[in-house]
C-alpha cells in the first residue's frame, strides 16, 4: 500500500501521464497482499480478541480502496489530499495493529525483531 500510495500521488500529479503501468501492477500486488492478510486473519481466529478485532477493522478500512482508486483514476486534483490521507491512515492503523500484537509474543528475540521491523515500516509510512 505504501508503494501504491506514492504511485497514486505521482499519477494524479502528472494528470495520468506517469506511473500508468506501474500503478496497475502495484494494485495487483496490493490486492494479493490484502487477500493473504484476510486469509491469515480468518485462519487465526484464536488471536487475542483485541488483536483480531483490530485486524478486522483494518480490513474494513481496506474495503474502501476501490472507491479511492476510482478517485485516482479520474485524476481529480481536489481529491489528492483525501486519497493520500486514506492510504496513510489505513497503513498507520495496520502498523499500529501489528505493533500491538507484539505484546502477545512470548519469544523476546522475536518480539524485538517485530518491533524493529514495525518501526522501520512506520518511517516508510511518512508521506514525503
Amino acid at each position: 500500500m505504501q508503494k501504491e500510495r506514492g504511485m497514486s500521488a505521482g499519477f494524479m500529479a502528472s494528470n495520468g501521464k506517469k506511473f500508468v503501468n506501474d500503478l496497475k501492477e502495484q494494485r495487483n500486488l496490493t490486492d494479493n497482499a490484502h487477500k493473504k492478510l484476510a486469509q491469515l486473519i480468518e485462519n487465526n481466529k484464536n488471536l487475542p480478541k483485541f488483536t483480531y478485532h483490530n485486524y478486522k477493522k483494518g480490513l474494513e478500512s481496506l474495503s474502501k480502496i476501490i472507491q479511492i482508486r476510482n478517485e485516482v483514476d479520474t485524476k481529480k486534483q481536489d481529491a489528492a489530499k483525501q486519497v493520500i490521507g486514506f492510504y496513510t491512515a489505513t497503513i498507520a492503523f495496520l502498523l499500529d495493529s501489528v505493533l500491538e500484537s507484539t505484546k502477545t509474543i512470548q519469544d523476546s528475540l522475536l518480539a524485538k525483531a517485530m518491533i524493529a521491523y514495525t518501526n522501520f515500516l512506520y518511517q516508510r509510512n511518512k508521506p514525503a
